[in-house]
């Protein structure tokens, strides 16, 4: 099933790319605030919200013009995804960090409206494929008067490698300089172990880029 999703990505951009009128290269970078949706992570009484962190996205793409504005957006991101929770009272005082990052696969529609001559607006919506590269799950202060401190692999104890979800964004390209927003939310879970009765793990994420068109 994996395979298949990836495949269907790969495949979309190729077949695009035999019909291609027009074809850009380009590089971008920015800022990722990630989450893990409403999923509450278990600690001794308590259980974290790993709500918004902070992390990098970076990558080059191609953008595949096939009529007119009407095109297919692709290429290979590094992002840091995952959540923060972090509790400083009396009784609480404790910090937990989910830390992955992922190779990120993402095959977009767009289609772009010009403006005069340099300026140039263009939504995107699309899909997204993800493997797990590394991480860490950190857990570090003290609940009552019981410390907690503890490091694990993230993939090796927590997630799932594989991620797939969606994708909607918007570009304001004023010469060959792009401005990017973005949201990604996956379609599957993140947690190996499935929770029954409560939220999974979702990851999402919104994104703010700079980037240049070759």
């Amino acid at each position: 099933m994996k395979r298949t999703i990836l495949l269907f990505v790969a495949l979309s951009a190729v077949v695009a790319g035999a019909y291609a009128q027009k074809v850009n290269f380009g590089v971008k970078a920015g800022l990722n605030i990630s989450s893990l949706g409403g999923y509450e992570y278990p600690l001794l009484y308590e259980e974290a919200e790993l709500d918004a962190k902070a992390g990098l996205y970076a990558g080059v793409f191609t953008q595949i013009y096939f009529y007119k504005g009407l095109g297919i957006e692709t290429g290979l991101f590094y992002s840091q995804l995952g959540g923060k929770d972090k509790e400083n009272d009396y009784l609480e005082l404790y910090e937990v960090t989910a830390n992955p990052s992922y190779l990120q696969l993402p095959v977009c529609l767009i289609y772009k409206f010009s403006f005069g001559r340099n300026f140039s607006l263009y939504p995107a919506l699309g899909v997204y494929g993800g493997c797990g590269l590394g991480g860490k799950m950190k857990t570090e202060g003290t609940i009552g008067t019981v410390d907690i401190i503890s490091k694990v692999n993230y993939f090796d104890d927590f997630a799932r490698r594989f991620d797939f979800g969606g994708t909607v964004g918007l570009t304001l390209q004023y010469w060959k300089i792009a401005l990017g927003f973005g949201y990604d939310r996956s379609f599957i879970r993140v947690n190996k172990t499935e929770v029954k009765y409560d939220d999974n793990a979702f990851n999402s994420s919104f994104r703010i880029t700079l980037g240049f068109v070759f």
